[in-house]
């Protein structure tokens, strides 16, 4: 079994190596596929981590919440910003591996940082699995 941080952790590298190839396809319906299957990565991944940032401080979850929105209004922000500056300066294949190396640095921050609550509370438990 896995946890809600393995999970997204695994969705988020699984999405930013899709986000590489989707820039790098050589023909739109290729890129489409790719690009489907990216964002069904980016659903467990944002599925994942809005719930475990609801279990970080549990009575502070609204704090938490509007925390998670202010920071992804932020990761939006600098994200378009740099794949502009990227497209400006380079091509377009290139945004693929800006956006990407931003995923993999977010991603190295989350599975460094942030901790799983509940996962953490059943190993020092004694809880009979099924």
């Amino acid at each position: 079994r896995t946890g809600r941080k393995m999970l997204g952790v695994a969705a988020g590298l699984s999405e930013s190596i899709l986000i590489i190839l989707t820039f790098l396809m050589p023909s739109l319906e290729t890129s489409w596929a790719v690009s489907v299957t990216r964002v069904f990565c980016y659903g467990l991944l944002a599925g994942s981590f809005a719930n475990l940032a609801l279990e970080q401080l549990p009575n502070f979850r609204a704090t938490m919440m509007s925390l998670r929105g202010a920071f992804g209004g932020i990761g939006s922000f600098i994200g378009i910003t740099i794949g502009g500056l990227v497209l400006n300066a380079y091509s377009y294949q290139m945004i693929g591996v800006a956006l990407a190396t931003l995923g993999f640095i977010s991603i190295s921050i989350i599975f460094l940082f942030v901790t799983d609550p509940v996962k953490d509370a059943l190993k020092t438990k004694r809880v009979a699995k099924p």
